[in-house]
């Protein structure tokens, strides 16, 4: 993959945008196309015309989504930590406990 960045067109709740980025430009359009969804979604429920506060309901919902997400993975992570020096510890001892020349 290179370095430098493509110029790519997406369509986002019907305004074109043109964005830099990585040379996938698939990449681009998979994610716009999740924003575009949800901003959707939220116009229809809400039903709110302005696309601004269409824009910033949804930003605040993928927002709580990521921190939700980061908070999962820190438990996750937090216990696997754990359960590795508690494993560590318990192999330690069993090292420690085989008898001379075995």
């Amino acid at each position: 993959m290179s370095e430098d960045p493509t110029l790519t067109t997406v369509t986002i709740f019907g305004s074109e945008y043109r964005i830099k980025g990585p040379d996938d430009p698939a990449y681009a359009h998979r994610i716009s196309s999740e924003i575009d969804r949800r901003m959707r979604e939220i116009a229809e429920r809400q039903r709110i015309n302005s696309p601004l506060r269409v824009a910033v309901l949804a930003l605040l919902n993928m927002a709580d989504e990521l921190d939700r997400e980061r908070h999962r993975v820190d438990d996750a992570t937090s216990t696997i930590v754990d359960r590795a020096r508690e494993l560590e510890l318990l192999l330690a001892a069993a090292v420690d406990a085989e008898p001379v020349g075995s």
